[in-house]
């Protein structure tokens, strides 16, 4: 099975960060900015998965690339 790329998008100090394996790869004073930064580089993997995090550190959204069954695969994004 092919490694899975996971984007994190959450807040910390008033900036939605997005991160991959703990390397911080943009921030944001917009949620929603993040969230499709996120998705644009998760794009770019066959299997990866972007995890959208509320506030208090629960996960709100995931989305997955193809080759990863989900109704939420790149085409809706």
């Amino acid at each position: 099975m092919a490694a899975r790329y996971i984007f994190r998008v959450f807040l910390k100090k008033d900036k939605w960060l997005v991160l991959r394996d703990s390397v911080i790869l943009g921030s944001y004073e917009n949620k929603d900015k993040a969230i499709q930064k996120a998705k644009r580089l998760a794009a770019r993997f066959r299997s990866s998965q972007v995890l959208v995090y509320r506030t208090y550190g629960s996960i709100e959204d995931r989305f997955f690339n193809s080759g990863i069954s989900s109704s939420k695969s790149p085409a809706s994004w």
